[in-house]
This record gives C-alpha cells, sequence and structure tokens, in this order.
C-alpha cells in the first residue's frame, strides 16, 4: 500500500465530519466481542482491505471510550495495518489512556504506523508534553513520508515552540532531508528572513551540516529563482566543506534544469559561464559524492572535453560516481560504441543503482531497449546479460 495513500484514507476518515444532525442512529455495539471483531478487520493493505478496514475504524470511533481498553491493546498487535488504524483511533480519542501507546507507536518498526502516528499524534499534544517532541523526532526518520508528515503536523497543528529542541537537533544530525527540513522549520518557526538566514548560516556556521541545511533549503523554493539565489549556491560551492559544495552542485543542477525559465538571459551569462573551470577542479575530490555530482553537472556545459573522463567514470571505486558516470554520458549525447560496451560490463556491477544507470545508458547508447532486471537474483540478471550480449553480436 503507498504510504501517501494511507495517511490520505486516514485524514479524509477523520475529518470526513459526522452524521445529519436530523438522521437519528441506533446506538454502537460497545460489546467486547464486537470490538475486538472490529479490530480483527483493520489488517491489510490491499485496496479491499483498506476499505473495510475504513468502515471498521469509523465505528470504532463512533464506539468511543468503552473501545479504548482493547485498542490499547491492539497497539501493541503483531499485525502492522493494525497498529496503523489503532494508533489513528487512539489518537483521535483524546483519551489519556492512549498516550503511552501513542509514544510506541511513533517509535513502531512498520513506517506507515509511524507516519500516521505523527500526523495524529499532533492531536494529543495538549495532553502530554512529551508528545509534540517525539512527533519532531520524526523529522530524522529514514523514511521520507514519515519526515514528510512530521513536518506537516508540526507546521499545521503544533506550536514550534514545543519542538524547536528537537528541530535544532535535526538542523544538526546526520540525515540530509531531515536537515532540511529543520532549516525551513526554523524559518517559519523563527519568522526569519531567507535569505538573511542563509547568508548568516554560510557565514558564521561552524557546523558544516548547518550550511548543508542552508544551501538544500535553496532547492525547496525559499527564495525566487533569481540572481540572488545564485549567489548563494555559488557561495556555497567555495564552501570549506566538501558535503556543501556537492549540495551547492545539485541544486545548482536542479535550478538549471528544472527551473530555468525563470532565469533572465542576463543571470544566465553572469553565472553559467563560472561553471565549467569551478566542477572541473572538483573532479578529483576525495568525496565521491562530490565528484560524481560535479562530473553530472559539467557534462550539460563541457561536453566535448568530458567523454573519456565520464567513461573513465564509470569504473569509479564509488559506486555514486560510477551510476552517475551513466548518466553523464547521456548527457553528452556521443554515441559511441565504447559506451555499450562499458554498460554491458556494468550490468554485472554490485550496486543495483549503477546497474539501473547502465542498463539506461546501454538501450540509449544501441537504440533498442533491452529486457534486463537490475533488481533480479544474479543467476537471472547474469542470464539477461548473456542474451543481450547475443542479441548486440
Amino acid at each position: 500500500m503507498n504510504a501517501g495513500a494511507a495517511a490520505a484514507i486516514l485524514c479524509a476518515a477523520v475529518f470526513a465530519g459526522g452524521l445529519c444532525a436530523d438522521e437519528p442512529k441506533a446506538p454502537p455495539d460497545a460489546s467486547p466481542e464486537h470490538v475486538a471483531q472490529l479490530i480483527s478487520r483493520l489488517d491489510g493493505g490491499s485496496m479491499s482491505e483498506r476499505v473495510r478496514a475504513k468502515g471498521a475504524y469509523e465505528e470504532l470511533l463512533a464506539i468511543g471510550k468503552p473501545a479504548i481498553p482493547q485498542l490499547i491493546e491492539a497497539a501493541s498487535d503483531k499485525r502492522p495495518w493494525v497498529r496503523v488504524w489503532t494508533g489513528a483511533a487512539l489518537a483521535q480519542s483524546r483519551d489519556p489512556r492512549a498516550v503511552e501507546p501513542i509514544l510506541a507507536l511513533l517509535k513502531d518498526p512498520f513506517a506507515e504506523t509511524r507516519m500516521i502516528a505523527s500526523w495524529h499524534a499532533a492531536g494529543m499534544a495538549d495532553l502530554d508534553a512529551r508528545i509534540a517532541p517525539a512527533i519532531a523526532r520524526n523529522l530524522r526518520d529514514t523514511s521520507p513520508d514519515v519526515r514528510k508528515w512530521a513536518d506537516r503536523a508540526i507546521r499545521e497543528r503544533l506550536k514550534y515552540p514545543r519542538c524547536a529542541e528537537e528541530i535544532d537537533l535535526s538542523l544538526r544530525c546526520d540525515v540530509a532531508p531531515a536537515r532540511m527540513l529543520a532549516f525551513k522549520l526554523a524559518l517559519w518557526g523563527k519568522n526569519q528572513e531567507p535569505v538573511a538566514a542563509v547568508e548568516r548560516a554560510l557565514a558564521e556556521e561552524q557546523d558544516w551540516r548547518v550550511r548543508s541545511a542552508a544551501v538544500r533549503a535553496l532547492g525547496e523554493g525559499i527564495i525566487p529563482v533569481d540572481r540572488t539565489l545564485l549567489e548563494l549556491l555559488f557561495k556555497g560551492l567555495a564552501d570549506e566543506s566538501n558535503e556543501v559544495k556537492a549540495d551547492a552542485v545539485e541544486v545548482i543542477d536542479f535550478v538549471l534544469k528544472e527551473q530555468a525559465r525563470h532565469l533572465s538571459d542576463a543571470v544566465r551569462q553572469e553565472f553559467v559561464p563560472q561553471l565549467p573551470a569551478k566542477l572541473r577542479a572538483m573532479l578529483d575530490s576525495p568525496l565521491p559524492r562530490l565528484r560524481g555530482d560535479a562530473l553530472f553537472l559539467l557534462a550539460a556545459h563541457d561536453r566535448e572535453k568530458l567523454f573519456d573522463r565520464a567513461l573513465t567514470a564509470a569504473d569509479d571505486p564509488a559506486a555514486e560516481v560510477r551510476a552517475l558516470a551513466f548518466r553523464a554520458l547521456g548527457r553528452i549525447g556521443l554515441k559511441d560504441r565504447r559506451v555499450a560496451e562499458k554498460a554491458l560490463e556494468r550490468l554485472s556491477d554490485d550496486d543495483p543503482a549503477v546497474r539501473r544507470s547502465a542498463h539506461a545508458a546501454l538501450c540509449w547508447a544501441v537504440g533498442v531497449k533491452f529486457d534486463f532486471n537490475p533488481d533480479a537474483s544474479p543467476e537471472e540478471r547474469g542470464k539477461a546479460v548473456e542474451k543481450i550480449r547475443g542479441q548486440l553480436k
């Protein structure tokens, strides 16, 4: 089940509204047997199971407090989807007895449970001072969907001061997307002017992770795409941290590719010609991500001189560089037999991202769509490679 779809269904179930006031309704069956039956219907992530679960969830909400003890027990059920819906139901109850289960669900091993709990638990923040920080802690989650809904819960349902300490910890954590979210939340919560905040971070912050967050946030639309944006990104290119430089390269590549229509010719002519010299100096960086990012962006601005370098990079010790090397070769656009040979060789790479990139490069270089699953078993991939080799002959 798609995580976004799960959130949408649960949120729709919560905010859909109640029954018409003039339509009498029999009181729900609150017997323990019936509640247990409803909880059993919460399991499953298929479309039909979601529809069934939504109906059971809404009936549990109608039952209210008599269902709380069994819902608390279900919050530790072995079935993950039971925990997902149970967390939403407990949060909707606003019952003090639900606080401890909700805090546990915010750390649940199932990502969808953490995601749904991050949104719904915000409604219980007034019951216990631990809830808001626990939601904000999920900004550092490994799941993008959990981070997204934690961010949304903070913005739409919580007050910034309740989360400030955890947001600051996220700003200085090792999860790059979390740092960016935290930087944007700090702008919002402290009512900071974005340009001044980024300039201050790049000039004064000793922690490279905060500078990284500031640069990454520039790719999130915090300021318009204009001369000031490129000025700040070029400051990022000059940062002493290779990580921050790599962030700047990635955001510049995004802006020039996806936001180019917003750049005036004057701004483009001022900044773009400076890129090749700056990027070439990064091609030998000890940080693989920076080597790969610089190679990929440079391929759009220095095609003729970069082909051999990109072909050599397809054998780089770092997988992320090898993957970007094939993308750079596609960007250069030179259909040379050496691209096909190298791509065929890398279909057996240990890294799945490299295999995917090599497969795309091979199909492009030859002009044929080859049947190859980069995520198949080694044996299946080996057979596919031999078949492709035969087709090429």
